[in-house]
């Protein structure tokens, strides 16, 4: 069977269709933010794996210590980037009360306050988006940096020493 089905709106609601739409793009707008935002971290982790694997095979060698250092020090870069992007800290629901929300939780946050409307996005949540997208982009900037320089040098080291290259793609699924 088939049958024609027509939606429309709570009539109990007194909110334009353009409103709506608003809202839905600023929602959209979130998701894509947030989807960039996790997908980097995941980059991260995936990195630092590599990092720390690499620093573990290399142990204490005096000859490895440029290596080891680069390593180390493009940790502490890409652990100051995660931190800005997520709080890292926080092992539980109720961490967020002992520890700060970073981009992601407010990111999230943002998202559900719209989402417990039905109207057009306040100039407050515009404004907001717009500071926690400049904040993103500032932290992807950052990102971007260690990936073509600080990586590019860590792994020239690593092909003096003709150690294998530390890969900068996240694994196929």
């Amino acid at each position: 069977y088939t049958s024609t089905l027509e939606i429309k709106p709570d009539p109990r609601l007194h909110v334009s269709p353009a409103d709506l739409e608003k809202q839905f793009t600023l929602e959209t707008q979130i998701t894509e933010k947030l989807n960039t935002l996790h997908t980097t971290v995941n980059h991260i982790r995936y990195l630092r794996s590599q990092l720390n694997s690499l620093n573990h095979r290399l142990g204490e060698s005096d000859q490895f210590k440029p290596i080891t250092a680069a390593a180390a020090g493009l940790l502490e870069k890409i652990d100051a980037i995660e931190r800005q992007l997520m709080q890292t800290k926080m092992k539980s629901t109720e961490g967020n009360l002992a520890f700060p929300s970073m981009i992601d939780e407010q990111l999230i946050y943002l998202g559900a306050s719209l989402d417990a409307t039905d109207s057009a996005p306040t100039a407050g949540q515009n404004q907001v988006f717009e500071m926690l997208s400049r904040r993103l982009q500032e932290q992807m900037r950052e990102w971007d940096g260690v990936l073509s320089k600080d990586l590019s040098g860590l792994n020239k080291l690593v092909d003096q020493k003709k150690m294998p290259v530390v890969d900068t793609q996240l694994p196929s699924k």
